[in-house]
């Protein structure tokens, strides 16, 4: 097993502080929030695409009023 240090920011000339890292990390999250909201909505219309095709036999991105069709 390869035995790892810490990383060194020596070769970069900068001094990483918690400051930084708070930061990093906060960027991080809000990128794959974003990520994930896009994915979502992708997959909402994905879903509305499909029930659509299947019961009603039309192609729209509307997601249907189910309770109106028993």
């Amino acid at each position: 097993m390869v035995e790892r240090s810490s990383i060194d920011y020596r070769h970069l000339n900068v001094n990483p502080s918690g400051g930084f890292r708070i930061l990093l990390v906060s960027f991080l999250a809000a990128l794959i929030g974003l990520l994930a909201g896009f994915l979502a909505y992708g997959l909402y219309s994905l879903i509305s695409i499909i029930t659509n095709f299947v019961f009603f036999q039309r192609f729209s991105l509307v997601l249907p009023e189910l309770i109106e069709n028993l």
